[in-house]
């Protein structure tokens, strides 16, 4: 199985020569070099989602805008049709009400926020699995903290056991849960890159460091300029 995500960047003609319309021929060439069985897709536009399905037939290709009018940029999900196939797919606000289109957290930018939850059945392995893709807050840490934390309690067989407010605590919060013979253990360790005290990037050095067998999910966001 293999899963990729691709933010394909909006399209409102601001990048030159490397606007979207130029952009197709590579993005083409990387998805057939590829070949993803599952593909997720940030900051897609109506027409570029149009775009999509047209130019990849072999794939079922969903997904709704942000706005109240469910336009605007989507997080979209492409799905290949000879090796899965969508069970359900169900598209949520980041926001204290997930079922209004438009809503939004109060201390994020103007941007709402969405999540697409789907159920994918892989032909090869015979079994489904559930796939989340959303596109965090650009501007506010703390938005981008609830919708991690709303996302989380979607799946029920996930339980957040711990946060932490900088690397070093997040250091000594796994350290405690892995204590041979005491810690409860730990399934996954989320962790941003840009953490005060020390960095993710830090951080995870340390961890693997450590306990090299724990996975490490990383996350981002940056300027355009980084």
């Amino acid at each position: 199985m293999k899963i990729a995500t691709f933010n394909i960047r909006c399209d409102y003609g601001q990048d030159g020569p490397n606007n979207f319309s130029c952009r197709q021929p590579l993005i083409l060439r990387r998805l057939a070099a590829e070949q993803p069985d599952i593909i997720g897709f940030q900051e897609v536009l109506p027409h570029v989602q149009r775009w999509l399905r047209t130019a990849l037939p072999g794939y079922t290709v969903l997904g709704c805008g942000r706005s109240r009018d469910y336009a605007d940029e989507a997080v979209t999900l492409a799905v290949r049709n000879d090796t899965a196939e969508v069970l359900s797919l169900d598209t949520f606000w980041l926001s204290p009400t997930p079922r209004l289109p438009g809503s939004r957290y109060p201390v994020q930018s103007i941007c709402p926020r969405t999540c697409a939850a789907a159920v994918i059945y892989l032909r090869e392995w015979e079994t489904p699995i559930r796939v989340y893709n959303t596109h965090l807050d650009h501007e506010g840490a703390p938005a981008r903290e609830q919708g991690l934390r709303q996302i989380l309690a979607d799946e029920p067989d996930l339980c957040v056991v711990a946060e932490a407010a900088d690397g070093v605590e997040a250091i000594r919060q796994v350290r405690a849960f892995l204590e041979p013979d005491q810690g409860p253990g730990l399934d996954v360790v989320m962790l941003d890159i840009a953490m005060p005290g020390r960095d993710g990037l830090d951080v995870l050095k340390q961890l693997k460091a450590e306990y090299p067998r724990l996975p490490v999910l990383m996350l981002s966001t940056y300027p355009d300029k980084q």
